[in-house]
């Protein structure tokens, strides 16, 4: 983190930080100070070859549940406490933007996204939303999720609703469940990728969560249900904020506190995951399965994963433990 000192302004702070893409530091997220004055920031996000302002561009602060979308001019009001915070920019069309954002006084900063290499103006977007408990993390079914201007859909027993051949920038999801507070966030869409939501609900007394959001490649949604079948069992899944609340430093940790299913280790550099069933899944790794450690659920280290998710198949065969990395 840079001394106070080396900038005059919030605009020169950021330049260094989030210009050169620094790396988001999870810890030093979590134990940034807080004031209690707020300070209000004007955040811009533009194009990065035309410079032109960008409409629809959500920003998200780490730690912070409220998202921002900039307007036609690509601005957008910030007013949070003073502190460091990770943050992320996405939009449909252009690369995600991430890095830390230090906030000291109020200032006027932009931000620069670059475009994909797919420009296909017809392409659609998939959204997958799943309705957890906060307190439990199980799955809600029959919740119901809207978009605004758009389809909605119920939740199935496991908490999963799906939206397909969306051709929106930003997608406002709403969810509404009995006997919790209504939750609504917008979402980025992304062509050709599949933007996974996990919105948390809590009592209406409860503060709520942020939203958490992974895009997936079209690529790593055909392997998966390739391997499954038109529609698997999702069993679980570990997003890489869990795996830090978690704090565990193999993969086997956090698999273990699944109901129903057990960590067997044959070897002390190896793990593997049985089902209720009493049967061994297999494992990929971003979509490709393995020669060797086929089974093996820590042969990634759990600093490199971004998510994991444990499918379950319905007739034949186990299931599989999909590991998506950082990379």
């Amino acid at each position: 983190m840079p001394h106070r000192s080396c900038f005059a302004t919030v605009l020169a702070v950021i330049c260094m930080q989030i210009g050169i893409l620094a790396p988001v530091d999870p810890v030093a997220a979590q134990e940034r100070p807080h004031d209690d004055d707020a300070v209000r920031l004007t955040a811009r996000v533009i194009d990065g070859r035309s410079e032109e302002g960008l409409l629809g561009a959500v920003i998200e602060l780490g730690g912070i549940v409220e998202r921002y979308v900039t307007g036609v001019d690509g601005r957008v009001e910030i007013e949070v406490p003073k502190g460091r915070y990770a943050l992320t920019v996405r939009r449909g069309r252009y690369e995600v933007l991430s890095g830390d954002l230090d906030v000291f006084e109020p200032g006027e900063f932009t931000l620069s996204l670059e475009r994909v290499g797919t420009m296909d103006r017809t392409a659609t977007a998939t959204l997958e939303v799943r309705v957890v408990d906060h307190e439990s993390g199980g799955g809600i079914g029959g919740a119901r999720v809207s978009l605004l201007e758009g389809p909605d859909a119920v939740t199935d027993q496991w908490g999963y609703a799906e939206f397909s051949g969306l051709d929106l920038l930003v997608a406002q999801v709403s969810v509404e469940m009995g006997g919790y507070a209504t939750r609504t966030a917008p979402v980025a869409l992304h062509p050709f990728r599949t933007a996974a939501v996990r919105v948390a609900m809590t009592a209406e007394e409860a503060a709520p969560q942020p939203v958490e959001v992974v895009v997936r490649t079209r690529a790593m949604d055909v392997l998966s249900s390739n391997y499954i079948g038109r529609r698997g069992e999702r069993a679980g899944l570990f997003t890489r904020r869990m795996l830090e609340e978690l704090a565990v430093t193999r993969l086997s940790d956090a698999l273990a506190t699944m109901e129903g299913f057990r960590v067997e280790r044959p070897g002390p550099a190896e793990a593997r995951l049985v089902a209720p069933r009493n049967c061994t899944l297999d494992v990929r790794v971003d979509g490709i399965r393995r020669r060797s450690d086929r089974l093996n659920i820590d042969v990634v280290p759990v600093s490199e994963v971004e998510s994991v998710e444990v499918q379950l198949l319905p007739r034949r065969g186990c299931g599989v433990v999909m590991i998506r990395t950082r990379r």
